[in-house]
């Protein structure tokens, strides 16, 4: 929905239009209102496009066609306002479409393991859980999709119980620039056994070590909040007021190239 000056500058927008811009790009608002996907709630996204482009040839010598759009970001912001949660809807297209055969795109297999990490239920994530392990030991997986892959079966295994498994697969993560969400769910594994020094670790690298790459609160609030629990459990008062106060003033780990 546009609202308000957003509308202004919509209109101020069609009327001094360069025409060589082929796409603009808005900013997208509100997303983490009945999120299910997506990590910040304001980013820019392409929102209008050209319809005829044509073929523009380039350089003064050695010419070529342009291939790349020109692209205009604007400061338009659309907002966003979903009437309710739709995660189980696109996880059931998205189990639908892998128990078919169907080859998802990189850019799709990243929005479902992301979609399935954040929102996905104990549930969904164990009915995956072979796509992604399938994944994460394929020959031809590149570095990046095997290592959300390998966040999906590690969360995946915890759920269930096979913890086997889920040491197996954090341990290929691990060994080469851990991500938070491996390192979150070690910890949550040993603070579901009272293992609370060894949940201190693995607590602390998801929120200072590493960075995430499926859920941000993987490197932010929730290791920080459990840092905080680890601390009030061993009976460490001065350590866990430290980042209950890191909560409460929003004292989080700063993100990389956020």
């Amino acid at each position: 929905m546009l609202e308000g000056e957003n509308r202004e500058r919509f209109r101020a927008l069609k009327e001094t239009l360069l025409p060589e811009v082929e796409i603009v790009q808005m900013y997208y608002g509100n997303q983490l209102s009945h999120g299910t996907v997506y990590n910040y709630d304001r980013e820019l996204r392409p929102k209008l496009f050209k319809r005829l482009r044509g073929f523009q040839w380039i350089e003064p010598v050695h010419e070529t066609v342009r291939l790349l759009p020109v692209v205009f970001d604007s400061d338009i912001e659309i907002t966003h306002l979903p009437q309710e949660n739709h995660a189980s809807r696109d996880l059931a297209i998205f189990a639908g479409l892998v128990k078919g055969g169907s080859a998802l795109s990189e850019r799709l297999a990243g929005m479902y393991a992301r979609e399935l990490f954040i929102s996905g239920s104990p549930g969904e994530l164990q009915e995956a859980e072979e796509y992604f392990t399938a994944v994460a030991d394929g020959d031809e997986t590149s570095p990046e999709q095997m290592k959300e892959a390998v966040c999906l079966v590690v969360k995946a295994a915890r759920s269930r119980g096979d913890f086997l498994k889920m040491y197996r697969y954090a341990m290929k993560d691990v060994a080469s620039d851990g991500v938070s969400e491996v390192c979150f769910e070690l910890g949550e594994y040993y603070f579901g056994q009272g293992e609370y020094q060894e949940a201190l670790i693995w607590f602390y690298n998801a929120a200072f070590e590493t960075q995430s790459i499926l859920d941000i609160r993987c490197c932010r609030e929730l290791p920080v909040g459990r840092l905080a629990e680890c601390y009030e459990k061993m009976g460490l008062w001065e350590q866990a007021g430290e980042y209950r106060r890191k909560l409460a003033y929003g004292n989080l780990p700063e993100i990389a190239d956020a």
